[in-house]
This record gives C-alpha cells, structure tokens and sequence, in this order.
C-alpha cells in the first residue's frame, strides 16, 4: 500500500502547486480593484508591477480608472485566466455600480513571490475613428477635457510663474526638448500681460478643426467662448500608457 500512496500524494501536490497562480491571479485583480472602489489609490498602487510603475504614475492611474468607470466597480467575472513560468493574463467583465459592464484584459509578472499587474487595457465603447496605426482618436467630450486641462495647466504655470508642474504634465518627448526655464520663457509674454487664462474654466469649449493623428500624433484645434476676448487653443499629443500626454499648445487671444 505504501508504495502506491507515496507516488500518489506527490502527484496531487505537484498539481495543487501548478494550480495556484489561477487561484492567486485573480485574487489580485479582485483585490485591486476593491480598493480602487473604496479610493484607497495608494495601497492598489502597489499591487502594479516595477514596470507598470515606470511607465504610469499614480495619478496618471486614477485618471485612466475614474475615467474610464473603472473606479464604480462591483464585481468581476473571469471567463479566461492562464499562466506560464512568471507571467500571467485574465479576461473578463468588470461589472459597474450602476449596471454597465467593461471587457478587460490584465496582465501580471511574478515579482517576489507575488503576482503584480503589468498592464491593463480596456476595449474602448461608444463612436470612435479608427485610423491605420490601429489607435483610435478619443471622442469629442473627452478631446473637449483633454484641451482644456491642457490651458488650465499652462494657466496655473503663468499665474504662479512656476513652469515644474507643467513640464512634469507635459510628455516625456517634449520634456527631452525642453526644460521648465525654457517653457518660462516661451510664454514670459503672458506673465508679463497678466493674462489670465483661467477665465476657461467656467465657459464653453469648442473643436473648430476636425482632429488627426499621423506619425502617432494627435493634433486638433479650437476656441473657449470666453468674451470679450476669445481665447484659441492648438493641442498636440503624443500617447504614453495609459494615456495622452501633452506634446505641444499654441494659445491666441484675441
């Protein structure tokens, strides 16, 4: 008897061991996404990868998840977990507090004996224009945001004269080209005009200029309908995950 049993139990503990990253992965998601619901953006912060860390900042996290619903979760449905060695992947649908439901796909590394997050992507919804390079313009409300956090960085950096923030706002393209002093300069006529462009923050915005993206570039243009003046806007960005970074803007008033 004891010569059979032996070969037995070593069988179901090699299978007991190789089973358990699909039981550890998606208790990880689970657990992020639980206090991503309750706000605690710093301890899911550090259930993401050195990597992801590299690459997205925590801030740059809570904009991809309050924008993107994310942040109402409820519960989530696994339908495809899978590993091999010290990386990992679920597929799924994120069940929102208010019924929707977001397709999302997680990838996780082994770092130190733990699962950790290295990307999430979710399947974008709504009307999109898909160009050649298979990125997709994002939809006019949320170009509308884009442009018009853009100014009212720049607003903050020409009232306070203090151009830091705006260059660690700014991509990591157009930082290598740049520094904060050279920003300063750039709209020193602002600062000594005192204009203040934080007059955008209470009026409506408008896309004069249908948008593009070429070469990985997404460029549009447009107005505020502040008065007496109106203040126009040209906006570039360049995408560095999860998001569009700001990679140049041109403001008139006039």
């Amino acid at each position: 008897m004891n010569k059979i049993n032996i070969p037995i139990s070593f069988f179901i503990i090699i299978l007991l061991i190789s089973c358990a990253p699909l039981k550890e992965i998606p208790e990880t998601a689970d657990d992020f996404f639980q206090k991503v619901k309750e706000a605690k953006y710093d301890d899911a912060y550090e259930l993401v990868s050195e990597e992801f860390k590299n690459n997205t900042s925590l801030e740059e996290l809570i904009d991809f998840l309050e924008g993107s619903t994310l942040a109402d979760f409820k519960s989530a449905n696994w339908s495809s977990r899978k590993y091999d060695n010290n990386e990992g992947e679920l597929k799924g649908d994120i069940t929102t507090e208010s019924g929707g439901t977001i397709p999302i796909t997680i990838k996780f590394v082994k770092e130190q004996d733990k699962w950790k997050i290295l990307s999430i992507y979710k399947e974008s919804g709504g009307i999109e224009l898909q160009t050649e390079l298979g990125k997709s313009i994002p939809n006019e409300n949320n170009l509308k945001k884009m442009a018009s956090e853009a100014v009212l960085q720049l607003a903050k950096a020409i009232n306070t004269e203090d151009f830091k923030p705006f260059y660690n706002y700014v991509c990591a393209v157009w930082k290598k080209e740049t520094t904060p002093d050279e920003l300063k300069k750039a709209f020193q006529e602002f600062i000594d005009k005192e204009i203040d462009l934080e007059v955008v923050k209470e009026v409506e915005i408008v896309i004069s200029d249908e948008p593009t993206l070429e070469d990985d570039v997404l460029a549009y243009s447009g107005y505020f309908t502040t008065s007496p003046h109106q203040v126009y806007y040209s906006v570039t960005y360049f995408y560095e995950y999860p998001k569009w970074k700001l990679a140049g803007i041109t403001i008139n008033v006039r």
